[in-house]
């Protein structure tokens, strides 16, 4: 992101990917650190947003957690290559 995107007032929405695959260093016998990686959605405007999800980050995906639901996911679920937010919601996929 640019430091006009940090600033601009129509711009609410914002997604984070936390590369499990990219942690520096190694463990104690010298093996390189790896976990999960995940993709953190997040939407603070009222309406709907679509999301396309970046095939750079790889995939496929699926879904943990979702704001905007009043209960927990009962099972993670396999989710297409463009979700939805509802408004004022975020959403937590993890790449398997």
């Amino acid at each position: 992101m640019t430091d006009k995107d940090w600033v601009a007032r129509h711009e609410r929405s914002l997604g984070v990917f936390l590369n499990g695959r990219g942690i520096p260093g190694h463990d104690e016998r010298g093996q390189p650190l790896s976990d999960d990686s995940f993709l953190l959605v997040f939407n603070a405007h009222p309406r709907e947003v679509k999301w396309t999800l970046p095939k750079q980050y790889g995939g496929p995906w699926r879904l943990i957690f979702d704001t905007d639901r009043l209960q927990p996911e009962p099972e993670t679920r396999a989710v297409s290559d463009v979700v939805r937010t509802a408004g004022r919601s975020v959403l937590v996929l993890q790449r398997f």
